[in-house]
């Protein structure tokens, strides 16, 4: 209860932060996630306990990986740990993701529109060792504004050390 109350607290600061810019705003490259994952692994679950905090950086490349495609390549790297120090679980997984808009509400600049993303990359892992793992990632999220944004994801991990950090999570985000 008390990482929904944090999460749902860190959402109501982005929402404040995102008022007081106004629409006319050009985001930059760089977008934050605050959120909480839930792993699906039935080991991972057992030995964890609770769900993971998970905070995330996402980087906007200028240039898009498919020209055209009404979209943006993203390179993402997440951090979701089961406490705030990481000292018993941390699953880092680096994906670059290509993100493609829905653009049958969108008018202008700071209109609200919806996106889905699909990526791949690598995990690192540290839980009993440290180990990589291959990581896909795909995103179903809603900017509510130019800068701000909620969204949900699955994460897929494989197997390191007989856990598997394949998570579904959900964040709130600011575009800076």
């Amino acid at each position: 209860m008390i990482k929904i109350t944090a999460v749902a607290a860190a959402a109501l600061g982005l929402a404040a932060a995102s008022s007081a810019q106004t629409l006319f705003d050009s985001p930059s490259n760089i977008a934050l996630r605050i959120g909480i994952a839930f792993p699906t692994d039935g080991d991972t679950r057992s030995f964890l306990n609770d769900p993971l905090n998970s905070l995330g950086l996402d980087y906007f490349v200028p240039r898009a990986i498919v020209p055209g495609a009404n979209g943006e390549t993203v390179i993402s790297i997440d951090w979701l740990s089961k406490g705030i120090t990481g000292n018993t679980a941390n699953f880092v997984p680096v994906t670059i993701n290509q993100r493609w808009y829905d653009n049958s509400m969108y008018t202008g600049l700071g209109d609200p529109r919806s996106y889905y993303s699909l990526g791949a990359g690598i995990a690192f892992v540290d839980i009993n060792g440290s180990d990589t793992a291959l990581a896909l990632r795909g995103a179903y999220g809603y900017e509510f504004s130019t800068h701000l944004f909620a969204e949900a994801a699955f994460t897929y991990m494989g197997d390191t050390a007989g856990f598997n950090g394949t998570n579904f999570g959900v964040s709130f985000g600011y575009r800076f």
